[in-house]
């Protein structure tokens, strides 16, 4: 009888090392915050929690920091002048894996036949602009071959007060995020010979959602500035 229950009391305590350990490595991930489940190891986590790890990630990599994954990218301001360096994706992300994107709109916009086009701009459209979600990257403004030097791409006019975010994609791949920004105001970087480019847009608020916006993408972004020679942009 001894034995008996001294085989049942092993059991019962082994029972509970076993459940005590499953909680210890499959934390209630429903409760924890995406800045907290994003550093977890993804590596040593089961396939459940890898998942939520990376969709963690991408919920900060689209987030409202603007990154670049190939750098020599800046934030232009055309009205004040003001230039700014967009950091690296490694530099923010050290260690994280860029996450797969998709676009809401497969669809080239043909350029409006009221709108004088220079030689040198590739594309200058209106385009209605929808609320950002997740991963999705919005709409496709324009897809265009590297030219082996700078393009700038920003949207020209739309709504009081709108706010609009720009996403750029090579051969498919995402390599730059710039979230959050007003009208007249852009970015700027480089390109690659032999490579396919596309400029997405959204809206970044409901508020800014469902109006048209113009946006334009040029080898010559200095043109349309007023006052301004963009000294910084090297």
């Amino acid at each position: 009888m001894k034995k008996v229950l001294s085989a049942i009391l092993v059991m019962s305590v082994a029972t509970s090392m076993l459940a005590f350990s499953a909680s210890a490595v499959s934390p209630d991930l429903s409760a924890m915050p995406a800045s907290q489940l994003a550093y977890m190891d993804v590596y040593s986590a089961s396939p459940e929690t890898q998942q939520a790890i990376l969709n963690a990630r991408a919920e900060i990599i689209y987030g409202d920091q603007a990154w670049t994954a190939t750098g020599n990218s800046f934030i232009v301001d055309l009205e004040t002048g003001e230039v700014k360096r967009v950091p690296t994706f490694e530099e923010l992300f050290p260690g994280w894996d860029l996450p797969k994107v998709e676009t809401t709109s497969q669809t080239d916009a043909g350029y409006a036949s009221c709108f004088s086009r220079a030689s040198d701009d590739i594309h200058r459209d209106n385009h209605k602009l929808q609320l950002y979600h997740d991963t999705e990257l919005g709409e496709k403004v324009v897809t265009f071959n590297g030219t082996g030097g700078k393009v700038g791409a920003f949207a020209e006019s739309g709504p009081v007060n709108a706010r609009y975010n720009l996403s750029v994609t090579k051969d498919g791949k995402g390599i730059g995020w710039y979230p959050d920004m007003t009208i007249g105001v852009g970015v700027q970087f480089d390109t690659s010979t032999y490579f396919a480019y596309t400029v997405h847009a959204s809206a970044s608020n409901e508020n800014s959602a469902g109006e048209w916006y113009r946006i334009i993408v040029t080898e010559d972004i200095q043109k349309y500035a007023a006052e301004i020679k963009f000294k910084d942009l090297i």
